[in-house]
């Protein structure tokens, strides 16, 4: 039955175009993080797309310009619990001094854990990385302290944080897939996003497998190929996701689906890409 519904969604697809399954506004899925994310051990990965240009900022507009975001948790502070948050982005940041500029492209993942900023924030470079194709972005921590970066299957950052930052997730915590806020500036595109129980090694990590299949260790998996389109809303269901009670679908609110790095994958914003404005116009 599963897929005759898939069979029928894909269908449904190809006769009305990917235009007709784009949704105003930025893409933003949530799901509860309980069961799908643990601050001792883990690896979240997706292939990304940039739709910004990274070498393309030429004036002095700050330190930093927020391009786009694809991950986030969030356990909110309450009276007994000052909270936590993980983000995963990229932005452009001013490397220069006294006026003279030099843009470039940073990968940001913060850890904020009991309401204190874990120092420092991973900042691998990705200013050479061309706009409008695939790349692999891994992260892996372990032991609640050594957390690593990879792009394409190669280590771009180590670090070892200064205190362990094991804490439990508490059921109220969520996972936002995308922007947990209404955005207009999300320029990036995702495939294959996978969250993993152990720290992967860099020949287990999805860069080496693609597409992906499911393993014992995989959490949530979203590929955006079961898709179906409801009163309006488009909602996802995840090829893996290890809640037992959690829902079937999921709703994407806002977005739009696209060719994927293997069959679809979903932009996080309905606007032009910022590096093919000048094409369109």
């Amino acid at each position: 039955m599963r897929g005759m519904r898939r069979a029928a969604a894909l269908a449904a697809l190809a006769l009305t175009g990917v235009s007709a399954w784009a949704q105003p506004g930025a893409a933003r899925i949530e799901l509860p993080a309980r069961g799908l994310f643990d601050f001792t051990e883990g690896t979240i990965e997706a292939w990304v797309m940039f739709e910004f240009d990274p070498r393309g900022w030429q004036e002095d507009r700050g330190v930093y310009q927020w391009r786009g975001r694809w991950f986030t948790f969030e356990a909110p502070a309450t009276e007994t619990d000052l909270g936590a948050e993980v983000v995963i982005e990229y932005g452009l940041k001013n490397h220069g001094r006294l006026g003279r500029i030099e843009p470039g492209c940073n990968w940001r993942t913060a850890f904020y854990v009991d309401g204190e900023k874990v120092p420092h924030p991973l900042l691998p470079a990705c200013t050479d990385l061309e706009p409008g194709t695939w790349h692999h972005f891994a992260l892996t921590w372990t032991g609640a302290q050594v957390v690593r970066a990879y792009i394409d299957g190669e280590l771009a950052q180590e670090m070892e944080f200064p205190w362990a930052i094991a804490r439990d997730v508490p059921g109220a915590a969520r996972i936002v897939i995308g922007h947990p806020q209404i955005s207009g500036f999300n320029f990036i595109a995702i495939d294959d996003l996978r969250i993993s129980s152990v720290a992967r090694r860099p020949e287990d990590l999805g860069f080496a497998h693609t597409p992906l299949t499911p393993d014992p260790y995989t959490l949530l998996l979203l590929d955006f190929e079961d898709i179906e389109q409801a009163d309006g809303q488009m909602l996802v269901r995840p090829a893996v996701m290890a809640l037992a009670d959690g829902p079937e679908r999921l709703p994407v609110a806002g977005g739009r689906l696209i060719d994927g790095r293997t069959g679809r994958g979903l932009a996080m914003n309905t606007a032009v890409p910022e590096y093919q404005a000048g094409e369109a116009q």
